[in-house]
């Protein structure tokens, strides 16, 4: 049993450094030359155009479509997944609906006074329950418990049925 709940975990963290990694990679990439440029603002200019929202967004999609899946819906037992399963279309529209905003805003050159500070919390506030979310969606997802077959139990089930029918001829 603590083999099985071993493995889970190691799966559960592959898949969660898999997703995390692999949707925020470009963020990655883009800290290379302000870390060799020493510009530390642009790390800011980042949060301020709301780019973080669109990683939100994507580790919500992530979480959304797990938590839906028909077979976890019967794992999801506990209240914060069940809170978790329930926003995270809803974090989505925001998350996407607050970066389309902003996107609009800045091509189109109108000045509107918004708090960069508040654009900064909500975008990393979201991004941090995004994370969770995914993490806990993916949990749940390799909590699928699939029916143990024991092979020669079942070979000796068929066996005998076979046998009873010859019986019976």
């Amino acid at each position: 049993m603590e083999n099985k709940r071993e493995i889970h975990r190691e799966k559960t963290f592959k898949s969660f450094s898999y997703n995390i990694f692999g949707i925020t990679l470009p963020f990655l990439l883009s800290l290379i030359p302000i870390l060799v440029i020493k510009d530390y603002q642009e790390i800011l200019a980042f949060l301020d155009d709301g780019q973080f929202l669109i990683f939100g967004a994507g580790l919500f999609t992530s979480s959304y479509l797990l938590y839906t899946d028909t077979d976890n819906q019967k794992s999801i037992k506990k209240k914060k997944d069940k809170f978790l399963s329930y926003i995270c279309f809803w974090a989505i529209l925001i998350c996407s609906s607050f970066y389309s905003i902003l996107y609009c805003l800045k091509i189109t050159n109108v000045d509107f006074p918004m708090d960069c500070l508040l654009i900064r919390l909500s975008s990393i506030c979201l991004y941090i329950i995004a994370t969770y979310a995914v993490y806990r969606s993916i949990f749940i997802d390799f909590l699928k418990l699939y029916p143990e077959i024991d092979v020669k139990a079942e070979s000796t089930k068929e066996i005998d049925k076979i046998i009873g029918q010859l019986n019976n001829i």
